[in-house]
Order: structure tokens, then C-alpha cells, then sequence
């Protein structure tokens, strides 16, 4: 599967400091949905691994080892059926930090993340713009040692358990922009806003899919005040860091795509090996059975190596179109590979696939979603058509 120890390192620490919450992974995921808890014990076993250090230097305690790293070691989570996607959003923010903050904010916040102690969350989309990041309407403005947010950010995940918000807010108008010509991606900035600010509530959203994902929440900013020492990456010039770090968030959702479907696999192939209902024989000797999972079989290890190319360009901070090209290409493929694992699971589990027991709709949920987040399969196309392979901005 891996052939570089450091990897093979990092997937058996995290099974080791995961294993006790395998056996227990029903009871925390029904806790979660029910009472809208977060699994602590699943963050400080993350903590403990490193991983959510990954993304951020050892002298700012965290473990360094990297997209690739990190990427393996939340496939391995979702392997094992106990991983979400929070760790995601948080390796992205810190991220964003560790590469574009200032040194006093890197000071009073990577040592948290690394220690398991800070929970990020990201606020980028909005009710008109959408996925459209470039026509964000959130504005931030300064004020002395502060700037002042005021807008609204709509379908933000984790609001109620992260600590803190990377937000994307304009401090210059795209039409300003456009205007001085600097281009509608100036006056785009990233803050970490804490999550208890005064001016800044939330409302959940009923999106229906608690017992699969993270709970989505409407956000509103009325005068919230952040610190000037909390703008990450230069002012008006939050662009660059953004795409960078969503360039690591559609890796990572890539590889958890990539251990849903081992973990589909692990269940439907041992009932497919015990479970027979014509005389003695198992349904796994049927070709309607095997080709499906041995379809996904093949897509997994074509995406893995793809997942793991990503990450090497981003460890690599390699800009252009070859990273985005790889990101969103693992991205759109891991989508699609999530959707099969859990269908071809379903199919050869027949009515036990829509037990609780399996969790196999609670994983159709989540695989669902990730062709529609972090960004849709059409802007995919999009942004390939466009900057890959030169064809006329889409309409």
C-alpha cells in the first residue's frame, strides 16, 4: 500500500491511538448526532498521533509531517470508520497560519492546534456568492488596532465545536479592485475570529444530515472586532494563502474518500464471504457481487496515488496549475469513489445496509456530500476547462 516508512509510521500510530475507540465508534457517533457533542477522545487521539501538528513546524509544536502525513493518517481514520472532518478544516487553518501568519499569532495558536487544545473551523461561503469566493460580501475594516467584520457567512460547519473561525472577508471592494486594476482577487483577507466574539451569532441550519456530518450553521457578524494581529497573510492580499489552503482541504477530502471505501470494502467483502442464501454458496462467488467491490478496489489505489502526488506538491509549496489541477482532481474522483464504496456495499449487504449497525447510510451521507464540498464537481470542470486546458471562461 505505502512504500515510504515515514508513512507506514504515521498509518500505524494513528490505528494504535485509534484502536480503542474502534469498539466503540457506534455509542460516539450516536452520541454525537444525538446531543451534538464533539468525540474529544477522537481529537486528542489525533493530538497524540500528530496529525493535528501535521501541518505545523516543530518549533511550534507540532510533528511536521506534512500534507502527505496528514493525508495518510485521515484515511486511516476513516478506515477504521471513526473519522470526520474537522481535522481537515483545522489542518487547513493551520496551515494558513504556520505559512502566512505573523510570528505572534503562530506563537498563541499553532502550540494549541498541535496540543489538540484549539479546534478551527472555516467561514468562506455566503447566500449570493456561493462557492464563489471572489464575490464574498462580508466586509472587514479597520479601526485602530482592529478591524470590524460586519456580513453574514452561510452553511459553516463546526460552529458549535471549534474554538475558532478562519473567515474570509473583503477589505477592499472587488469593484475597487477592479477598478485600480488589481483584479477582483484583491482586497480578499483571511482573520481567525474566536468562535465566542462578541457581535458574532449563528443559527443552525436543518440540512438533515447530523447523524452523517458536521452540523451547518448560519453565521452573523454585527460589529465583531478582531484583532489586527489575527489577519493572516497580508491585508488585501488573502488570496494566495486561501487557494494554497484549499488546495489541502480538497487533498485531505480526497483521502478521506479514500478510507471510506477501504472500511466499505472491509464489510461487504466479509459478508460477501459468510453470507449465503442459495444452499452453500457465497454471495462473494457471484460476479454481480465481486466486479462491483473489485471496481472500487481498482479506483481506490488510483486515487490513493493521486491523493498522495497532491500532497507532495503542497509539502513541495508548489503554485500553478499543476497543483490545482491535482487537488481537484483528486477531489472530483473521491467524490465519486465515496458514492461507489457505499452503493457496493449496500448492494451486497442487501437489507442489512440499511441497518443502523453498518452505518452505511450515515457514510452515504458524508460520501454524498463530498461531491458537492468542499467545492462542487461542476466548478471542478470549471476550473479545469478553464485553466487547463485554456478553454473559454464558463458561463
Amino acid at each position: 500500500m505505502m512504500v515510504d516508512s515515514e508513512q507506514v509510521n504515521v498509518q500505524t500510530r494513528v490505528g494504535e491511538v485509534l484502536a480503542p475507540l474502534v469498539a466503540r465508534r457506534l455509542e460516539i457517533q450516536r452520541r454525537q448526532s444525538d446531543e451534538g457533542s464533539y468525540p474529544g477522545e477522537f481529537w486528542q487521539a489525533l493530538a497524540e498521533a500528530g496529525v493535528l501538528g501535521g501541518m505545523i513546524p516543530q518549533a511550534y509544536g507540532g510533528s511536521g509531517i506534512g500534507a502527505l502525513g496528514v493525508a495518510v493518517a485521515l484515511e486511516e481514520s476513516a478506515a477504521l470508520d471513526v473519522g470526520n472532518f474537522l481535522p481537515v478544516l483545522t489542518s487547513l487553518a493551520a496551515m494558513a497560519v504556520a505559512r502566512h501568519g505573523g510570528d505572534g499569532l503562530k506563537k498563541a495558536v499553532l502550540p494549541e492546534i498541535a496540543a489538540g487544545r484549539m479546534r478551527v473551523g472555516f467561514a468562506a461561503t455566503e447566500r449570493a456568492a456561493g462557492f464563489n469566493v471572489f464575490r464574498t460580501a462580508l466586509t472587514a475594516a479597520r479601526s485602530g488596532d482592529d478591524y470590524v467584520l460586519n456580513g453574514e457567512k452561510r452553511l459553516i460547519s463546526a460552529v458549535d465545536v471549534a474554538d475558532r473561525l478562519l473567515v474570509l472577508a473583503r477589505t477592499q471592494s472587488a469593484e475597487d479592485a477592479v477598478r485600480e486594476g488589481l483584479g477582483k482577487t484583491y482586497g480578499l483577507s483571511l482573520f481567525l475570529v474566536d468562535t465566542g466574539a462578541a457581535g458574532l451569532s449563528r443559527r443552525e441550519m436543518e440540512t438533515g444530515t447530523a447523524g452523517g456530518v458536521l452540523r451547518q450553521y448560519e453565521l452573523a457578524f454585527d460589529a465583531v472586532r478582531v484583532p489586527a494581529m489575527q489577519l493572516v497573510g497580508p491585508e488585501h492580499g488573502g488570496a494566495l494563502p486561501l487557494l494554497t489552503c484549499i488546495n489541502l482541504e480538497r487533498v485531505l477530502t480526497a483521502a478521506l474518500a479514500v478510507g471510506i471505501s477501504r472500511h466499505c470494502l472491509d464489510v461487504a467483502c466479509e459478508h460477501a464471504r459468510t453470507r449465503s442464501i442459495f444452499g452453500s454458496t457465497p454471495i462473494g462467488r457471484y460476479q454481480a457481487v465481486q466486479h462491483p467491490l473489485a471496481e472500487v478496489r481498482i479506483r481506490q489505489e488510483a486515487l490513493r496515488l493521486l491523493v498522495h502526488e497532491a500532497a507532495r506538491k503542497i509539502d513541495r509549496d508548489d503554485g500553478g496549475q499543476d497543483a490545482g489541477l491535482a487537488a481537484n482532481a483528486a477531489k472530483f474522483l473521491g467524490g465519486e469513489l465515496a458514492v461507489k464504496a457505499v452503493d457496493a456495499a449496500i448492494d451486497a449487504l442487501g437489507g442489512r445496509g440499511f441497518e443502523e449497525e453498518t452505518g452505511m447510510m450515515r457514510l452515504w451521507q458524508a460520501a454524498r456530500l463530498m461531491q458537492t464540498s468542499p467545492i462542487s464537481d461542476a466548478l471542478v470542470l470549471n476550473f479545469v476547462a478553464e485553466h487547463n486546458l485554456a478553454l473559454p471562461r464558463s458561463s
